[in-house]
């Protein structure tokens, strides 16, 4: 158990936002295993190693341009609880609206109760219309200028508390601008997951369960 866990978060629309190295993915597959079912875009093959019992669909993009709209009419909020994108700005390159798919399918989740990830290194990265609408933004660390200032809009006290954060700590931003800082998730377990899918697939790109269906 987590503090993390005293928050509602299923069904809701979440943000996480941190420097490479923070701590961010290590949130994102704590909250994966919160779930039943999700569906997973993920870039960067970070997340081949998560927990196995659960049905969960992971899609490797074979571009940053590639077309969401193939994959969205193959897959229903119906079907999962849980949809994740990671490095979300490689597929919504306007800050204000983001891509048209990605933007329509996180309307689907609002209204069908499904809760809905999105992970980037900077809120500047983030369109616009998701973190306005966010139900929780997790913070960790910061550094940049207009980081900062983005912060400030938020809180006035958001930066110092961010730029305060000890490694891995991060912060939970409600809708109301209030915060608390939360302790790591711990990274023992994860780093025994990611050892082990490291070791099984060494030498081989996987194929997510919709390519291999294609």
């Amino acid at each position: 158990m987590h503090k993390i866990d005293s928050l509602p978060l299923m069904g809701k629309r979440i943000c996480i936002i941190g420097l490479q190295g923070s701590g961010k993915s290590e949130l994102a597959k704590y909250l994966i295993r919160q779930h039943k079912s999700s569906f997973i875009i993920d870039p960067m093959d970070e997340y081949g190693f998560v927990d196995k019992d659960k049905r969960n669909i992971r899609f490797i993009p074979p571009s940053d341009d590639f077309d969401f709209s193939l994959i969205f009419d193959k897959i229903s909020t119906r079907d999962i609880d849980l949809f994740v994108v990671d490095e979300i700005s490689r597929f919504c390159p306007s800050r204000q609206r983001g891509s048209k798919p990605i933007r329509d399918f996180a309307d689907a989740c609002r209204h069908s109760n499904t809760t809905f990830i999105a992970i980037a290194r900077r809120p500047g990265q983030v369109f616009t219309d998701f973190t306005e609408l966010a139900h929780y933004l997790f913070i960790f660390r910061l550094r940049g200028r207009n980081d900062g200032i983005w912060l400030a809009n938020q809180a006035s006290d958001l930066p110092s508390a961010v730029h305060g954060l000890k490694q891995y700590h991060f912060i939970a931003l409600s809708p109301d601008r209030t915060f608390e800082e939360f302790e790591p998730i711990s990274m023992e377990d994860e780093n025994d997951r990611r050892q082990a899918w490291k070791t099984k697939t060494r030498g081989k790109r996987p194929r997510s369960k919709i390519q291999q269906a294609q």
